[in-house]
């Protein structure tokens, strides 16, 4: 316990501590997709092209073309009308670039 103490009080431990809190925000903040605009939704649960452009346009959301991966599609619509169908339907939502797609992702 004193070595856990020492560690902390020497602010090796606390240093690490903040560094992850800093590399995990700028984590999150790259990998949010905009407010509105260009989403990439990434089905982790297996839907395909067909099935995930059903949900994103039943929640306001345009189609621009498949996606770079397997199970993807880019569309552009609003961040907080396709989460919470995103979690129901198990999709990842990422940010979306203009020209990305199969044969556009850089």
């Amino acid at each position: 316990m004193s070595a856990m103490k020492s560690l902390w009080t020497s602010g090796c431990l606390r240093s690490f501590a903040q560094a992850s809190i800093l590399l995990g925000t700028i984590a999150v903040v790259t990998l949010m997709p905009p407010r509105q605009g260009a989403i990439l939704i990434v089905s982790l649960s297996g839907q395909n092209e067909g099935q995930i452009a059903r949900w994103a346009i039943d929640h306001q959301a345009r189609l621009l073309g498949p996606g770079p991966w397997k199970h993807s599609l880019i569309v552009v619509g609003e961040r907080a009308a396709l989460l919470g169908a995103s979690v129901d339907e198990g999709a990842l939502l990422l940010p979306g670039a203009a020209g990305c797609g199969k044969e556009g992702w850089a």
